[in-house]
């Protein structure tokens, strides 16, 4: 670095940026009863927003609506294309 100070700088938000899509079918978190919900990976903040999601909607990850992992966004946007989760959490 010669000598140079470093400077780090970095930004915090209060609130996760994320998109919930869905089949034309689901118009409220309600509608996600008994349908698939896709994540990326277990642990991820696609999958801990779900659950968040499903909890404020009175609806149990595992019991109302089944979720499953799809390891990106692409493999999400696939998985509803071809029918394998009704809806999915997208990171913006």
């Amino acid at each position: 670095m010669n000598g140079e100070p470093v400077v780090y700088i970095a930004g915090i938000m209060n609130r996760a940026v994320m998109s919930l899509y869905a089949k034309p079918e689901i118009a409220s978190l309600a509608d996600l009863k008994g349908k698939v919900l896709a994540v990326t990976v277990p642990g991820a903040t696609t999958d801990f927003a779900a659950r968040v999601l499903l909890q404020q909607a009175r609806l149990s990850a595992g019991k109302d609506v089944k979720l499953i992992c799809l390891k990106g966004m692409v493999e999400i946007l696939t998985g509803i294309n071809q029918g394998n989760a009704d809806a999915g959490i997208f990171t913006s």
